[in-house]
């Protein structure tokens, strides 16, 4: 998988404080250390207060699978293949 180099920077502050050493360990993560699901996630991460904030309410967390997908396929060289990996 790639990501955007400026994703790096983010990603690797958030890896340093937040993940364990172990390679089982989760990389987004509750307070007690345990993973998101979907029946926790929204309280959790309180995420319809942080879409109000920037001003999309009603955007669910799915819509950025699909915004990241339809990047993905304007990238140069990308394939249809490697959008559905």
């Amino acid at each position: 998988m790639a990501l955007p180099k400026a994703a790096l920077p983010v990603l690797e502050q958030h890896m340093g404080s937040y993940v364990g050493e172990a390679p089982e360990t989760f990389v987004f993560t509750g307070e007690s250390g345990r993973n998101l699901w979907r029946g926790n996630f929204n309280k959790l991460v309180t995420w319809p207060e942080a879409v109000a904030a920037v001003g999309v309410p009603g955007l669910h967390f799915h819509d950025l699978r699909h915004t990241g997908n339809t990047l993905a396929s304007r990238a140069p060289g990308t394939s249809l293949r490697d959008i559905m990996a």
